[in-house]
C-alpha cells in the first residue's frame, strides 16, 4: 500500500494512495464527485467534507503541539520551511516525491535578485504504511552536501527564485517531470478575470516590470529530470516560441494528473492568470508527453461530447 497525500502549510493531511479509492470518498473525493454538477457560471460553490491533520511535514518543532517532529529537517537537512509540496508518485516499490517551492533558508546572496537564483526544495520517501502523527512519512530530501538540502536547477536556466515554483508534475517512462512557474514579479500587480485576453500584462509598475520575461502572469516550463539526479531538470527551448517557452498558450500555472492504470494519455491543467482564470484541460500522449505539439486540447463539448 502506498499514501497519497495533500500538503496545506507543510501539512501532511489524511489520504492513502493506493487505497484512495476506499478511503477518500469520505474525506474529500467524495465531495468532488457526488455534488451534482453545476455551471460554470454559479455565483458559489459549496465546500463538503473537511482535512484532518496528521503530521507536520517540515521544521524541527510542530507548531500545534510544540513536539518535536518526525524529520527535523532544519536539524537534518537545513530546511525550515516550504511552500506547496506536489506529490508525484513514480510508483511501488518506488518514490513518491514532493515538488516544494520556495524553501526557507533560501540561501540566496545579499547582492542577488530574489526571483532568480533556485530556492525550491526536492522532498521523497519510499514509506508504504499509512502515516502517522509519530513517524509521518518518514521524509527525506534530494541534498547537494551532508545536512544539506538541495535546490532543484532547470537548464537552461529560468528564475527559480521567490515566487517562481515548480507547480506540479507526473513520473512517464523513467523520468520525473515538473511544470516551473517562472518569470513571475516577486512583487506583482494584482490580476483580475480577463477572459477575453487572459494573457494581457497589466501596466508597468515600479515593482513589476511587465515585460515577456517578467510579469504579474509569468510563463511556464515542462522540464524531466532522471531519478538518478532527481534535483537536475532540464528543457529544450524551441526556437518559434519565444514568448511562452515549451508550453503552450495559456498554460501558465499548469499541473499534470497521472490516471491509474496506464490509459494513453495524461490530462494537462493549465490557467492564463494564476488564481482568476477557469483553467484549460489538454490530453498529453505517454509516448510524447514532453512534446505539447502532440497534445489535444479540449474545446467544449456537444451533445455532450468533448471536441478536441
Amino acid at each position: 500500500m502506498r499514501m497519497s497525500c495533500l500538503l496545506v502549510s507543510c501539512l501532511l493531511v489524511f489520504c492513502l494512495r493506493v487505497s484512495c479509492l476506499l478511503s477518500l470518498p469520505t474525506a474529500i473525493f467524495f465531495g468532488a464527485i457526488a455534488v451534482p454538477i453545476t455551471s460554470a457560471n454559479a455565483a458559489t460553490l459549496s465546500l463538503v467534507g473537511s482535512s484532518t491533520k496528521v503530521c507536520q511535514l517540515v521544521g524541527d518543532t510542530d507548531w500545534g503541539t510544540n513536539l518535536p517532529t518526525a524529520a527535523k529537517t532544519a536539524t537534518n537537512f537545513g530546511l525550515t520551511a516550504v511552500d506547496l509540496g506536489y506529490p508525484v508518485d513514480s510508483g511501488p516499490p518506488g518514490r513518491l516525491y514532493f515538488l516544494f517551492g520556495d524553501a526557507f533558508p533560501t540561501g540566496h546572496s545579499a547582492t542577488a535578485i530574489p526571483t532568480a537564483p533556485p530556492d525550491d526544495a526536492l522532498g521523497f520517501t519510499t514509506r508504504t504504511a499509512v502515516p502517522d502523527a509519530t513517524t509521518c512519512l518518514d521524509l527525506q530530501l534530494v541534498t547537494s552536501a551532508p545536512k544539506v538540502f538541495a535546490h532543484p536547477t532547470v537548464q537552461p536556466t529560468i528564475q527559480q527564485g521567490s515566487f517562481n515554483v515548480p507547480t506540479g508534475g507526473v513520473f512517464l517512462n523513467n523520468t520525473l517531470y515538473a511544470f516551473f512557474w517562472t518569470g513571475h514579479c516577486l512583487v506583482p500587480t494584482g490580476l483580475t478575470p480577463n477572459p477575453i485576453a487572459p494573457l494581457r500584462r497589466p501596466a508597468p509598475s515600479t515593482t513589476c516590470p511587465e515585460t515577456p520575461d517578467n510579469s504579474s502572469i509569468g510563463r511556464s516550463v515542462l522540464a524531466a529530470a532522471n531519478p538518478a539526479a532527481p534535483a537536475s531538470f532540464h528543457w529544450t527551448a524551441p526556437g518559434n516560441n519565444p514568448l511562452f517557452l515549451n508550453m503552450p498558450s495559456g498554460f501558465v500555472y499548469a499541473s499534470a494528473a497521472l490516471p491509474p492504470g496506464a490509459p494513453p494519455d495524461v490530462p494537462v491543467f493549465g490557467v492564463p492568470r494564476y488564481r482568476v482564470s477557469i483553467p484549460y484541460l489538454a490530453m498529453a500522449p505517454r509516448t510524447s508527453f514532453d512534446n505539447p505539439d502532440t497534445w489535444r486540447y479540449f474545446a467544449g463539448s456537444i451533445g455532450g461530447s468533448p471536441i478536441w
